[in-house]
């Protein structure tokens, strides 16, 4: 989980946006731990027993969610715009490969599909991964 922060972080604004606000089950990084909102009538992240905000949390949206539309938006799978984007090759081992079908030239070469898909969103978005 840990490797892939250096693509969560400079996606919250974009992954912010599209997941809206907190819901039951969505899960976050704070300060070394994943946490989950648990109660669905009180949609804030808990750590040790204190509230943490929204906004200081990292996000980690699921890779696909195909339970409802809305749902399919909240999710990586959802983010990626797969008019510009497409699967482009996977391996027996579970990897795969997502390129861009328009404009310059990218891929994400072979990786784990999460991987793949927050390094797709990266290149989407403009943004950075040090």
């Amino acid at each position: 989980m840990k490797h892939l922060l250096k693509y969560l972080i400079p996606l919250q604004p974009m992954i912010k946006k599209a997941m809206g606000r907190g819901q039951m089950g969505d899960r976050g990084f704070y300060n070394g731990v994943i946490c989950v909102i648990i109660n669905d009538k009180d949609d804030t992240f808990r750590v040790d027993g204190k509230t943490i905000k929204e906004e200081d949390m990292v996000f980690i949206p699921q890779i696909i969610d195909d339970s409802s539309p809305e749902a399919s938006k909240r999710s990586l799978w959802g983010m990626l715009d797969w008019i510009e984007y497409s699967l482009g090759f996977t391996e027996n081992n579970g990897n795969i490969e997502i390129i861009k079908l328009h404009g310059e030239r990218f891929d994400t070469g072979l990786l784990p599909p999460t991987e793949a898909i927050l390094k797709a969103l990266c290149h989407q978005e403009g943004v950075g991964v040090k």
